[in-house]
């Protein structure tokens, strides 16, 4: 993936990241993004894009931790002032937390 953010900034994903994000091109559709998101949140974890630099009118994509811990990939559009959630799906790997999510 060719745009990474995580914290901290010199971590290395399976090892010592608490949160690890990367985005690219997904590689049989251009016009797709794929997105990974890691961490070790208690409960959910998330980015939003927003063009304004607020929360209120952002995509938000994220990972939510349901009892079981199972995983439910999140895909919302924050409106003003609610959070409307728009796509769900599951995803889980051997008890990480994993979301893997392609968006257009």
């Amino acid at each position: 993936f060719p745009i990474i953010f995580r914290t901290p900034t010199d971590c290395v994903r399976d090892v010592n990241c608490t949160f690890y994000w990367a985005m690219g091109p997904n590689t049989a559709n251009s016009d797709y993004l794929d997105m990974y998101m890691e961490g070790t949140a208690a409960g959910w974890m998330a980015v939003g894009f927003s063009e304004n630099q607020i929360m209120a009118q952002t995509d938000v994509l994220g990972c939510r931790v349901n009892s079981g811990s199972s995983v439910t990939v999140i895909d919302g559009w924050n409106p003003t002032p609610n959070y409307t959630p728009n796509q769900l799906d599951n995803d889980s790997e051997d008890g990480i937390d994993l979301c893997v999510h392609t968006t257009e």
